[in-house]
């Protein structure tokens, strides 16, 4: 289970790490949203007002949905297989 206090945990290391969010940012949420580390940077969007936009649902399509959101943050987690 992780806590409240993880979550906020890892906000603030993102804010120590000089990984900023402003209200100007935009990010385009790929990963599932039970990963944690897309519910931590969405939520950090979120709170400072930044837009935060899905993709349709197709990996193949990304490319087309990076062109039309153009994001200012793109995060992605290495694949492990």
């Amino acid at each position: 289970m992780i806590s409240h206090l993880g979550v906020l945990s890892e906000c603030t290391a993102l804010r120590k790490l000089g990984i900023d969010f402003d209200e100007n940012d935009i990010h385009l949420s790929y990963l599932p949203l039970a990963h944690i580390f897309e519910r931590v940077v969405s939520m950090n969007m979120i709170f400072v007002g930044a837009s935060v936009g899905y993709f349709a649902g197709d990996v193949f399509k990304l490319k087309d949905d990076l062109a039309i959101l153009r994001p200012t943050f793109f995060i992605s987690v290495p694949r492990l297989y």
